[in-house]
């Protein structure tokens, strides 16, 4: 197939396949059978700069050799050295094709005259499928650019030629911890000026589909707001020693905060003294009940209505809770 290309002019190419060794050993058989795609390609520049690349040692004898008959690879698994090696010698046109996974899809400046699609996985999607064949057709180059498909079903090609792209839906960006990672790194930022902070509270996805007013910017001051309250943020604009525990805890919101508020007034030791009576595993039994109330809440298969992972908490432990809890179980 990649002869047949080479012929009829459709190269260079980028081949997608979503396993890694398989891009690695489709590569490696090119190179082992003396497949050479450079055999008129002159480029000084490119030449001096795999020399030096060589001499650093920042490639080995293998690689040389693929970059050579103009095959390279390119995935997730590799170092963001090679691979940005991979993408430069690409666009110079030292590599004339690349067997790759489905991220380079996605951001990556590698314009190409076709597009090959191999080995039918349930990851090759619309969308995956329009931003790989979007890659097809180099601007000022390429007046058509080519797909081919490879060992797929003709269903499949036709679901993918006909098919919607997908709706992108924005989410809300903004969350309490995220707020205060945020603020953290303005305070450790030397300019005090952060780029990423303006797109998030500014230019955000969000604001720019739903919101007419800078409802994220609102949101982002109630959560400083209520970051004072809690007393995480004092009025010097500092965090509390707590504050790296919540960082850590963030996909557990809002459970962290509401561990940290318990922390704090002492909510633990009110409910030992309380029960000072009982024996220390009943003691660590009761703490440890509410510790899984907070983090680690599974939802039960409605097949399974009978097995219960948690007792019911009573009036006493509920009572620590600064909101209800309604709890429902079927006995």
């Amino acid at each position: 197939m990649v002869l047949k290309m080479q012929n009829k002019d459709m190269l260079p190419t980028i081949v997608f396949c979503n396993n890694r060794i398989l891009c690695e050993e489709m590569a490696l058989y090119l190179a082992n059978k003396d497949i050479n795609f450079n055999s008129d390609y002159q480029n000084p520049y490119a030449d001096s700069l795999i020399d030096k690349l060589a001499e650093s040692k920042q490639i080995d004898e293998k690689f040389l050799n693929l970059v050579n008959h103009g095959i390279g690879w390119h995935h997730s698994g590799m170092s963001p050295n090679m691979k940005s090696i991979i993408e430069a010698l690409f666009r110079i046109g030292k590599i004339k094709i690349v067997f790759a996974t489905a991220t380079l899809a996605l951001g990556i400046h590698m314009p190409c005259k076709s597009v090959v699609f191999m080995d039918d996985q349930i990851y090759l999607d619309s969308f995956q499928f329009r931003q790989a064949y979007g890659r097809a057709g180099r601007r000022g180059y390429d007046q058509i650019g080519y797909i081919v498909f490879f060992d797929i079903p003709f269903k499949k090609i036709n679901r993918l030629m006909g098919s919607y792209v997908p709706e992108l839906r924005p989410h809300f960006p903004l969350s309490v911890t995220f707020t205060m990672q945020l603020f953290d790194c303005v305070l450790k930022s030397k300019s005090r000026q952060n780029i990423s902070i303006d797109c998030v509270l500014f230019k955000s996805y969000w604001n720019f589909m739903y919101s007419k007013v800078n409802q994220v910017g609102y949101y982002a001051i109630f959560s400083l707001n209520f970051l004072f309250d809690l007393g995480i943020l004092n009025e010097k604009g500092k965090f509390s020693t707590f504050a790296n525990i919540l960082e850590r805890m963030h996909y557990h919101e809002p459970s962290n905060l509401l561990f940290y508020y318990m922390i704090v007034n002492n909510l633990f030791h009110d409910l030992i003294v309380r029960n000072h009576k009982l024996t220390e595993l009943q003691k660590m039994s009761k703490i440890m009940t509410i510790m899984c109330y907070l983090f680690n809440r599974v939802s039960l298969d409605r097949r399974r209505k009978k097995e219960i992972s948690l007792p019911k908490l009573d009036k006493e432990r509920s009572s620590y809770f600064p909101v209800t809890f309604m709890v429902q179980s079927d006995k």
